[in-house]
């Protein structure tokens, strides 16, 4: 079904208009109100595919949120553009790293509570403990860059003296081997 936005109506695939009735509100599943819109075709008796279109006594109905349609209207519009095509072309690769990190370097195989609450509090704890652990690892690069750093200043400074131990922070001491340097890690 097409949706004439200028008209506010539909035209069903027999060419025949589905005009606008009645706006109703509908509550979801999760207690939020939304708002649609109830349109009516007006000749469907006579129609030869009634039968393949509709199962209703009457003629056929239909619901429809506009602020819905627009939404996704504008999330279609964002996923086939250029950088949408991008974009979900590295999402599996990103998502099956983050599942595989998960299951076998967490060692997290099953769920062990039963019932979708019990499970949802589950699953928010092992991607809470996913997030701080991806955090520490961005806090290690970011020292060992800051460490690197200072060592390349500090090299510059002291090439003169090629097996030195120097003291950079209270954790990190480097050895200068030569022209270039290891850390402890």
């Amino acid at each position: 079904m097409e949706y004439d936005e200028i008209n506010d109506r539909f035209t069903c695939p027999e060419g025949k208009k589905l005009e606008y009735i009645k706006t109703r509100e509908d509550k979801t599943e999760t207690g939020f109100i939304q708002e649609s819109r109830v349109y009516e075709c007006s000749e469907c008796r006579s129609c030869p595919h009634k039968g393949d279109c509709t199962k209703a006594q009457g003629n056929k109905q239909i619901r429809f949120n506009k602020k819905l349609w627009q939404l996704k209207n504008v999330a279609k519009g964002n996923l086939t553009s250029e950088k949408g095509l991008e974009m979900r072309g590295k999402r599996a690769e990103y998502l099956e790293g983050i599942f595989g990190q998960i299951k076998w370097n967490m060692d997290f195989k099953r769920f062990l509570l039963r019932g979708l609450d019990k499970v949802e509090v589950e699953w928010g704890l092992l991607c809470f403990a996913l997030n701080i652990k991806r955090m520490n690892k961005k806090d290690i690069e970011k020292i060992k860059e800051e460490a690197m750093a200072k060592a390349i200043l500090l090299s510059k400074n002291i090439i003169k003296f090629p097996n030195q131990k120097i003291q950079l922070d209270k954790s990190w001491i480097f050895w200068f081997s030569g022209s270039y340097f290891r850390t402890p890690f």
